[in-house]
């Protein structure tokens, strides 16, 4: 092993000094074996063979000499080249502590970081108060379940989810009035007629939201298609239809 690797950074060398021409150069090396190999007329080695082949083309192009130098002597070359090879060594070490990471994981890592990262930001920010009643974060799994509804009811449960939904407090809050009757929920009369008191809160509708979610009260978004067809329930629809026609939301649909 040792006489491959001379051997080899005597391939090297040459392999630097490739665009050189009509220069001497004087390559010295401390094993005489390797010297040996590479002078030698003929050789069954396919390294020996390259090395003595880039020997051979840069003496074509330069004056070129070589020689063997004694190791560990305190010649500045020598000490130079075992320099680097100890540190060569070290990072060929560490490579063989870290094992191979293929390109698929190199991508599953970037998107885990990135998800970690998106859920910190989603979680911190004091925005989003409305959505985070149904998400516990960024989730890929979500889209791919809202996305096979309807448009129609893709657009009622983003509306609830983001807090947008056609209700009288939205209606109130475009109109500027803070506190009004008309709030009250008309349903069951016990709170403010909100998104999220709807599909949260409202007794009226529990038992609906408990044949379609499995419980009575708040809502999983993973459970989107279920969620969607509870939102389709005509006492929400009518709810939505009476204040998407009083203005400023005119009659667009």
């Amino acid at each position: 092993m040792a006489l491959m690797t001379k051997v080899y950074a005597l391939e090297q060398a040459c392999k630097a000094l490739d665009s050189t021409m009509g220069k001497e150069i004087r390559i010295m090396s401390d094993n005489q074996a390797a010297i040996r190999a590479v002078s030698a007329a003929a050789s069954n080695y396919p390294w020996v063979i390259r090395a003595a082949e880039a020997l051979n083309i840069l003496g074509k192009w330069n004056c070129l000499t070589g020689g063997w130098v004694e190791g560990h002597k305190g010649h500045i070359g020598n000490e130079r080249a075992d320099e680097a090879a100890r540190r060569g060594a070290m990072l060929s070490r560490l490579a063989k502590l870290l094992p191979p990471v293929t390109s698929a994981e190199s991508k599953a890592h970037v998107r885990e970081v990135t998800l970690e990262k998106w859920k910190l930001g989603f979680n911190t920010d004091k925005r989003f108060r409305q959505t985070k009643l149904f998400i516990g974060g960024p989730d890929k799994a979500i889209w791919k379940n809202i996305c096979k509804l309807s448009r129609e009811r893709i657009g009622r449960l983003v509306r609830f989810v983001t807090g947008h939904a056609y209700v009288p407090q939205t209606k109130a809050i475009v109109q500027g009035v803070e506190e009004s009757a008309d709030l009250q929920c008309r349903l069951c009369e016990n709170d403010a007629e909100t998104a999220g008191h709807i599909v949260r809160k409202c007794p009226a509708l529990s038992q609906r939201l408990f044949d379609l979610l499995g419980f009575h009260t708040g809502a999983d978004i993973e459970e989107a298609a279920a969620l969607a067809e509870f939102l389709d329930c005509a006492d929400i629809v009518a709810i939505e239809d009476e204040v998407r026609l009083f203005p400023p939301f005119g009659n667009n649909r």
